[in-house]
């Protein structure tokens, strides 16, 4: 599968795909993977990252106490793109996307590091902008599919065995040394800004020896702390339609329902919400609008689950920190949230 606008070809979805297998796996381990060379996988990388078409974030992980919440927002007409503008600069708001369908112009994804600072995002940041005439809070409280799981499905079973194999998963119990607790948020800073950044190069920017360096970044990664996810333009690898359905679902069977929902492969988001009428939210990649009536017929299916809303995003200005342009590639970033 070729996107429409050829800017990647079959190679470049593979790669893509072992980054978000192992992001931090060595390119020997990719280019054996792939059946390249080291340096052809580091070429074809260099050229993705430095056209914006694809890079790797990092975020709070599933051991963080951070809080993540959706925000949906109601613009005066004429005022969808200011005000896009301005909450791309509020580090705290680390997706900002324009949809249409409903009465909310705008979804933004708001992550704080604990609950009761929900109040400065939800009141201070968003009520105080001229120009806003509404908005909703919901809460997330489980994860069951998030973009760091979605993949673009270029790789075969043997080749993305082998990958997977090179990334331990996060073990909760893991403590925490004084120097992972310490740079905690530098970290998370410097893996967006290059998530492939080297030890050596980690501990010169964080002005620490290079042990120590090794050692924060093995605790926060592999305790869960932090998340790394290879990204990617989606129209670049040909899904342009970014459908967001808010649904309700049965209590009893909100879990079940997540599960099974989540195994679809378009299906990159699906986390539990509190804060409406809605329970449970999905974000979905599509290959174009054809394929939204498929998407609600498989819902409709569902015993238990209703369509609430529905939505389709026209346009991401800001994708976990990293700001996007009008073709959807990777600008610059905006520092990610620390604890204050």
């Amino acid at each position: 599968m070729s996107s429409p606008s050829n800017l990647v070809d079959e190679d470049d979805l593979s790669l893509v795909e072992a980054l978000q297998l192992s992001p931090r796996a060595t390119w020997r381990d990719i280019g054996r993977s792939l059946g390249i060379e080291t340096r052809t996988a580091r070429r074809r990388w260099a050229r993705l990252r430095d056209e914006g078409l694809a890079w790797i974030a990092c975020t709070p992980g599933p051991a963080s106490p951070a809080v993540f919440a959706h925000i949906q927002i109601a613009c005066a007409p004429g005022d969808t793109a200011r005000i896009a503008a301005e909450l791309v600069e509020r580090p705290r708001f680390v997706t900002v996307q324009t949809q249409g369908g409903g009465s909310y112009g705008l979804l933004a994804l708001a992550v704080v590091p604990r609950i009761e600072a929900l109040n400065v995002a939800a009141i201070d940041d968003v009520s105080t902008i001229p120009g806003i005439q509404a908005h909703r809070v919901s809460v997330v409280t489980r994860i069951f599919r998030q973009g760091a799981d979605w993949r673009v499905g270029a790789l075969d079973e043997e080749s993305s065995g082998a990958l997977a194999a090179t990334r331990r998963p996060p073990d909760s119990s893991r403590g925490l040394g004084p120097a992972a607790r310490r740079l905690r948020e530098p970290l998370l800073a410097l893996l967006n800004e290059d998530g492939r950044m080297s030890v050596r190069r980690v501990a010169e920017r964080l002005g620490e020896s290079e042990p120590t360096a090794r050692r924060a970044l093995a605790d926060l990664l592999g305790a869960g702390h932090l998340l790394q996810r290879c990204e990617v333009s989606h129209a670049a690898v040909g899904r342009p339609v970014d459908l967001v359905l808010w649904l309700s679902v049965s209590p009893e069977r909100l879990g079940a329902i997540a599960h099974e929902l989540s195994q679809q492969r378009v299906v990159r988001v699906c986390v539990a919400i509190v804060g409406g009428e809605s329970n449970l939210l999905i974000q979905c990649w599509l290959r174009g609008p054809d394929e939204i009536p498929s998407v609600e017929r498989f819902v409709a299916t569902i015993a238990g689950a209703r369509i609430v809303e529905r939505g389709i995003i026209l346009r991401h200005y800001k994708r976990f920190n990293h700001v996007l342009d009008d073709r959807q590639r990777t600008i610059r970033i905006v520092s990610a949230p620390g604890d204050a």
